[in-house]
């Protein structure tokens, strides 16, 4: 399936086209990260700032993206089970840096943030 810019796709329909898990924001397939999935509820700066929450399995995916060269496919929140396609990133970078994480805590109303991915646009 050939996802189009600015379209909408249910997270079944995303699965179907790509495999992995429904519910996680990396979902994985043999462990690869086969697509990002976020909200601006959880990710205010979203797609180029990903917000990782401390739960292992939250950080496990963070850190195999983390591990990879591929670029992945992303998709926005938009509403109830509308994902917005906004095109191809990869990995760019991470911090774990307290100072940097207890501000974005801050900003985002969030708590327990176990790192930051940075990912860029292909």
């Amino acid at each position: 399936m050939e996802f189009k810019l600015g379209k909408s796709y249910t997270r079944d329909e995303i699965h179907n086209a790509l495999g992995g898990e429904k519910e996680t924001y990396l979902p994985q397939v043999n462990k690869k990260i086969v697509c990002g999935c976020f909200s601006r509820e959880s990710n205010p700066k979203a797609p180029e700032e990903i917000l990782v929450g401390n739960a292992p399995k939250v950080v496990e995916k963070a850190e195999i993206l983390i591990g990879q060269t591929e670029s992945i496919p992303v998709f926005l929140k938009r509403s109830i089970n509308n994902w917005e396609y906004v095109g191809v990133y990869r990995f760019k970078d991470h911090s774990t840096n307290k100072d940097l994480i207890l501000k974005k805590e801050r900003e985002s109303g969030r708590e327990y943030i176990a790192m930051i991915l940075y990912l860029e646009e292909v």
